[in-house]
C-alpha cells in the first residue's frame, strides 16, 4: 500500500566517532552538546518533541552501552536535551576511554506545547523555545556554521557532530566525474 503522507519518525538520534580516545567528562559533554544542537535541531524541524532519552558509549575496546532516561515532559529545546544527556552520561559512564557517543530519542509526540506545569521548576521554557526558534532561523538563512556555542568556536569537536562531516557537506558532486 503506498501512503501519500510519511509517517511520524519513531525516533531521532545522531552519533559521532570522536577521532580519538575521550577520557575525561568534561570533553565527552563537549561532544554531547555538539549532538544535542543536532538531534533538537531535527526535532524542532519536524514540529515534534521526544519523551525518552538515550545515551550511548562505544569504548576503545569497541564494547557499547547505552543508558536512557524517560522525561517527565516530551521536549525540543536544545539545552534541556543537553542536561538530559549529560544526567544519562554520568550515570552511565565507566570512566573506560570513550571513542564513539550517541543520543538518541524515542516515543516522539506531535509538537502541542503541552508542558507539565511544576510550581518548584524555575526554568524559563519560553523564552529557551525562542532562543532556539531564532538559532534555527539564523543557521537557515546564513548557514549551518554561522553561529556557534562559544565552548566548542575553537575546539577540535565540530559544533555540530554527527550526520554528514562537514568536509562531505562542502563537496560540490555535481562537478565530480563518475566514470
Amino acid at each position: 500500500m503506498v501512503e501519500s503522507v510519511r509517517p511520524m519518525n519513531k525516533g531521532y538520534g545522531n552519533s559521532v566517532t570522536i577521532p580519538f580516545d575521550v577520557y575525561t567528562e568534561e570533553i565527552a559533554k563537549l561532544v554531547l552538546l555538539s549532538l544535542s544542537e543536532t538531534v533538537a535541531a531535527r526535532l524542532r524541524a519536524d514540529k515534534v518533541r521526544a519523551e525518552v532519552l538515550a545515551v550511548g558509549i562505544k569504548r576503545s575496546d569497541f564494547s557499547y552501552s547505552s543508558h536512557q532516561i524517560t522525561l517527565k515532559t516530551p521536549t525540543n529545546i536544545t539545552s534541556e536535551v543537553y542536561k538530559l544527556a549529560c544526567k544519562a552520561f554520568v550515570e552511565h559512564w565507566d570512566g573506560a576511554a570513550i571513542r564513539h557517543l550517541g543520543i538518541h530519542t524515542s516515543r516522539i509526540k506531535d509538537g502541542i506545547n503541552m508542558r507539565q506545569i511544576n510550581m518548584f521548576d524555575s526554568m524559563d521554557y519560553f523564552k529557551l523555545e525562542m532562543l532556539d526558534s531564532t538559532v534555527d532561523n539564523i543557521r537557515k538563512r546564513y548557514g549551518r556554521d554561522s553561529i556557534k556555542r562559544s565552548s566548542l568556536a575553537f575546539g577540535a569537536i565540530n559544533h555540530m557532530s554527527g550526520g554528514v562531516q562537514e568536509e562531505k557537506r562542502k563537496v560540490d558532486y555535481s562537478k565530480i566525474e563518475v566514470i
